[in-house]
């Protein structure tokens, strides 16, 4: 009869996290090998469904987590021989961003951020803007917010040991604030010869968007209302 089992992790092999099948291989000294069965320490009562040595666990979450045992057959009436292993269930949950979706600043306001996802192991937080680096914590510090500030703000959240966790969430900043003027304020001096086509460009932010006018040696010819930052109005020079 069996007098000693053991009982391991068959796959995967390092750590497991939610949505992995996982196998437990189960393994004695009886001679021939017995049948065993399976069930876990938190429900002894319930026998769990295996083929022959092994028990697999298909798209594991974490409340598969515990400590499972294998015994076998032949043992019966003698002193209870079983094989026992820890199995942990590693989890990242969706991150939860705060101010969520979207949020309105004054200009020269200040804000702080948070991007937080429960994980049953360490994580890492990395914030980006247009692709680059902004911020490398859970907390995110816009200070003395000017237009650049506006945008989308992602944050993804990884696991170093379990790289395959990873999930990410982001809000978009929006500074509220009079018109400025893109670039330096400068008066632009041209000449042309009498019948060719020049163009003009001004190009102004703010939130909600500006409206340009256009004025000739002090007298407005148009008032031009726009949706986009940049408005080009384009004059024909006359003699």
């Amino acid at each position: 009869p069996t007098t000693m089992v053991e009982l391991w992790k068959d796959s995967p092999q390092g750590l497991v996290k939610e949505g992995d099948t996982v196998e437990l291989r189960c393994q004695g000294d009886g001679n021939p090998p017995p049948p065993f069965i399976f069930s876990k320490e938190q429900e002894p009562d319930m026998v769990l469904e295996s083929r022959g040595n092994l028990l697999t666990l298909s798209s594991v979450s974490r409340k598969d987590s515990g400590i499972y045992q294998c015994r076998p057959l032949d043992s019966v009436g003698q002193t209870e021989v079983k094989g026992e292993v820890q199995l942990t269930v590693h989890y990242l949950d969706p991150a939860v961003v705060v101010p969520k979706d979207s949020e309105v600043m004054l200009k020269g306001e200040n804000l702080v951020a948070s991007c937080n996802a429960l994980s049953s192991l360490k994580t890492v937080t990395v914030w980006y803007k247009d692709g680059k680096q902004v911020g490398y914590s859970n907390m995110l510090h816009l200070d003395d917010a000017t237009y650049e500030t506006s945008g989308e703000y992602v944050c993804e959240v990884t696991v170093p040991s379990l790289p395959s966790l990873h999930t990410s969430g982001s809000v978009h900043i929006i500074v509220q604030g009079g018109p400025q003027v893109v670039g330096v304020e400068e008066e632009v001096q041209l000449e042309e010869v009498a019948g060719r086509m020049v163009n003009l460009s001004c190009e102004a932010q703010g939130h909600p968007p500006p409206s340009i006018s256009w004025n000739i040696i002090g007298s407005q010819v148009s008032q031009l209302t726009s949706s986009i930052i940049s408005t080009v109005y384009e004059k024909s020079v006359e003699k």
